[in-house]
């Protein structure tokens, strides 16, 4: 299943509302579109239904996990770049997002210079503009 991605639209998997609502914020100052999924499910079905260049993850979530996402993403959308977050930023976390294949890791609390830095590389990932 190969799909092109648009010129910039960004999934969100976030189980924590104001955690997405503050990410899609920080999207917003680059001017790019967003979409925010609640959970690993909800993402699997946006994922169907729509086409993206990035999808920035939550690890710790109810019901599918971001790793397990992780996984299913890299089966079934093998193009589109993966940034996992999470709170614990350590060699055990960094160590199961390498092993799962995430392209990027960003731990919390984000800082705009980081997310930055993750959206320019997947432009350039996904060969935009």
């Amino acid at each position: 299943m190969t799909k092109r991605p648009d010129s910039g639209k960004i999934l969100i998997v976030e189980d924590n509302g104001r955690a997405a609502d503050s990410l899609r914020q920080m999207i917003n100052l680059f001017d790019l579109e967003s979409e925010i999924a609640s959970d690993g499910g909800e993402a699997m079905k946006l994922l169907k239904e729509n086409e993206y260049f990035l999808v920035i993850a939550d690890t710790h979530m109810p019901g599918v996990s971001g790793f397990e996402l992780l996984k299913h993403i890299k089966q079934n959308y093998p193009q589109i770049p993966i940034a996992v977050i999470s709170i614990g930023d350590s060699a055990s976390t960094r160590g199961i997002v390498v092993t799962n294949r995430a392209d990027f890791y960003l731990p919390k609390p984000l800082r705009v210079s980081d997310l930055q830095v993750v959206l320019s590389r997947a432009k350039e990932l996904a060969n935009l503009r």
